[in-house]
């Protein structure tokens, strides 16, 4: 059996699949200033099975992540984080977080003020979210001012000003609309934190700037997802404590993190990898929805983005895809409106599937009417089917579903 060992920093990956070194490629995480190519990788021989390999690069993967927050980023950067979103919550006027990025950045943004919007709106505190406007906004700038200008019409339009706080994410430091965009924050005293994963970026000098840095990108964006939420974790917990104890709560926090990752196998994310890259060859859709909604959406239409570009960047002659994930606001509104059934939304995205199609589903509670709604109709159209929940009722039947629970109420 031959395997991919690349020689950054002592760190082992391997492939998912070994038939061919470009459909290897389909899941291999990509290497910062690295051609995927037999040039920049050692081929070993190992007696290893495809599985454990599988085991191993998931060790290697969640041991990044984890480490980078609990080493790599100083308590000190945490603490600053969480004290700038409790000040801007605090004001009077009711003042405005702004969270951009682009792509995958622009997702862990959104999931952030999402769980900010959920965790933190009571009596004492108004929220007012703006994570860039939606897209027909953005196209209609970029169209007629430039896609560099995006943000910075959004904190025109929006005044902001010292109340304020932005927060902006670049995995390269090198977006220009977001260098632009903490340069207009730089000029007018609007507070701002930039999070990117490199430190030799145009973002690495400006303001506050944790760095996260690992030699994968995927790493890199989980690692910034976990630093945001444990930032918001943070200020829920200084609002309740007064701050104290934090080492034990951040050191909770990631041990909670380690043992929601443990609950999934090497046997299921190897399947799952198998389906994926099977589906792209064979020309079949691929379906990631999340019918309850909140952050499991966000992060469902983040993995779709992600299975659409970055799994095939700079593969040669890559298999087209065909992935679907979130319905427009036209297509929600007008079908929750009608009120047909739970999760309807969901259920009217594999009208179009076929046998043979691969639905990826995350959930918070398996049991939900939304869920199994739409497990029901992917079964109907003779679907494969993944399931990562939150939850899973013991006596619910799980027949013909692959299935991985995390043990709790908040995946």
């Amino acid at each position: 059996m031959t395997s991919l060992i690349n020689l950054y920093d002592g760190k082992v990956f391997y492939p998912p699949n070994n038939s061919t070194l470009g459909h290897a490629a389909l899941v291999l995480p990509k290497m910062e200033g690295m051609d995927r190519n037999i040039g920049e990788w050692k081929v070993i021989e190992t007696t290893q099975s495809l599985e454990d390999q599988v085991g191993r690069f998931m060790d290697i993967y969640g041991a990044s992540v984890t480490s980078t927050i609990s080493s790599a980023i100083p308590d000190e950067g945490i603490n600053k984080l969480a004290d700038a979103i409790l000040t801007t919550l605090s004001h009077d006027q009711k003042s405005t977080i702004y969270a951009f990025g682009n792509g995958g950045s622009y997702a862990i943004g959104r999931h952030f003020t999402l769980s900010l919007e959920h965790r933190l709106r009571n009596g004492r505190f108004g929220i007012r979210i703006q994570n860039g406007g939606d897209v027909h906004s953005l196209q209609h700038d970029a169209e007629y001012f430039g896609y560099n200008s995006i943000f910075v019409n959004v904190l025109e339009r929006g005044g902001a000003d010292s109340s304020d706080l932005a927060i902006l994410l670049s995995g390269s430091g090198n977006s220009e609309n977001i260098v632009d965009a903490a340069n207009y924050c730089r000029d007018k005293g609007v507070p701002y934190f930039a999070l990117t994963g490199s430190d030799e970026g145009k973002l690495s000098g400006s303001g506050h700037t944790p760095i996260v840095t690992l030699p994968d990108q995927q790493m890199g964006e989980d690692a910034m997802q976990v630093l945001l939420h444990l930032a918001m974790e943070c200020s829920t917990y200084k609002i309740t404590t007064g701050g104290e104890g934090f080492e034990e709560f951040k050191a909770d926090y990631l041990s909670q993190l380690q043992s929601g990752l443990d609950k999934v196998s090497p046997a299921y994310l190897l399947g799952l990898s198998e389906s994926v890259t099977h589906a792209f060859l064979a020309g079949k859709g691929v379906y990631v929805l999340s019918p309850e909604g909140d952050g499991a959406s966000i992060s469902a239409e983040h993995t779709a983005h992600n299975l659409n570009w970055d799994a095939v960047y700079e593969i040669e002659n890559a298999p087209k895809r065909f992935v679907y994930s979130t319905p427009t606001m036209s297509d929600y509104g007008g079908t929750a409106n009608d009120r047909v059934m739970k999760g309807f939304a969901s259920v009217q995205q594999l009208e179009k599937a076929s046998e043979g199609d691969l639905l990826i589903l995350f959930a918070h509670n398996l049991g939900s009417s939304s869920v199994q709604n739409t497990l029901a109709k992917a079964k109907e159209q003779g679907m494969e089917i993944y399931v990562i929940a939150g939850t899973i009722p013991d006596d619910l039947d799980c027949a013909d579903v692959e299935y991985v629970s995390l043990g709790t109420d908040d995946p």
